[in-house]
């Protein structure tokens, strides 16, 4: 047996001390068509930001897109028209000022509130649709059921319903009709607004969701850890290599039975070679100073002979 530093295995890295080596990220596919996925703190913070957002959507896609508020005065008659358009087509109109005119408040209101849900787009089906896939793209993610294909849905539809917002607040006329409204100022309702902010909320939370998907070890606080470094851990400490185990190194610890050296306390011949050609003189270092020759000192009898008289 030979002693001396372990070998170090296979690995990534070459010799212990080397730093860590990052996870890989998984294939963009696999990532995207996997049907469960870890637990972690952003991707349910994700989750929750989704569904705020779809649900803004949702909200939006009813309430007012477009509204004016025009005041005539004509025959000594002054009078004021406010005007409110949903998402949805629906019009809500409120007249002011007429009601000593002669003219039928009411029936006029009708009229144009019947007129507009008649001629005005009905864009919010759009963003009602958006918000419902939004939500259900976090609720996947939530779940943890494939959630990479419900990032990429939040994803997607985030883009599509922030650029469609962007669109619709920048003419709101033309978001609830054909845009041509003359010289009446048409501004931008708070539903148009909420659409906004809930769109941009799902753009946010579609691109976490696939940095999280497809970049684990990077974005994503549950991302496998890191590889140790080969030397460390079970394979390096806690059980060491050659060391403990059940054949002790040769010549140390194990029970062996005591061996003369050759040549060393058996009688022979004088004169007479020793075993396997040993001229009767020991190795240097043992027994003699260097350079015995096989006489005693005088006055002491060679090994292996009675004293003289």
């Amino acid at each position: 047996m030979t002693f001396g530093p372990n070998p170090v295995p296979p690995g990534p890295n070459p010799a212990p001390g080397f730093p860590p080596v990052a996870p890989a990220n998984p294939p963009a596919k696999a990532a995207l068509l996997a049907p469960t996925g870890p637990s972690s703190q952003r991707r349910l913070i994700i989750s929750v930001v989704a569904g705020v957002a779809g649900l803004l959507l949702i909200i939006g896609s009813f309430l007012t897109w477009a509204s004016v508020d025009e005041t005539d005065s004509s025959g000594g008659i002054t009078a004021s028209v406010q005007i409110s358009i949903s998402g949805m087509g629906s019009g809500d109109v409120t007249l002011e000022g007429m009601d000593d005119s002669g003219f039928g408040t009411d029936s006029i209101t009708a009229q144009m509130e019947q007129s507009i849900e008649d001629e005005a787009a009905k864009n919010g089906i759009w963003t009602l649709i958006f918000g419902i896939l939004i939500l259900a793209g976090g609720a996947l993610i939530a779940v943890r059921r494939y959630p990479g294909i419900g990032a990429a849905v939040v994803g997607v539809v985030g883009l599509a319903s922030t650029i469609a917002a962007i669109v619709f607040v920048a003419d709101p006329a033309g978001a609830v009709g054909d845009g041509d409204t003359g010289d009446v100022d048409v501004g931008a309702g708070v539903g148009l607004w909420l659409v906004l902010v809930g769109a941009l909320l799902g753009l946010l939370a579609g691109a976490a969701a696939l940095a999280v998907t497809l970049r684990p070890a990077q974005y994503d606080d549950a991302a496998p850890a890191p590889l140790a470094a080969p030397g460390f851990g079970p394979q390096g400490f806690g059980q060491p290599q050659g060391f403990g185990g059940p054949q002790a190194p040769q010549g140390y610890g194990g029970p062996q039975a005591p061996q003369a050296p050759q040549g060393f306390g058996q009688p022979q011949a004088p004169g007479a070679p020793g075993p396997q050609g040993y001229t009767g003189q020991p190795p240097q270092g043992f027994g003699g100073p260097q350079g015995y020759t096989g006489q005693p000192p005088q006055g002491q009898p060679p090994q292996g002979q009675p004293p003289q008289a």
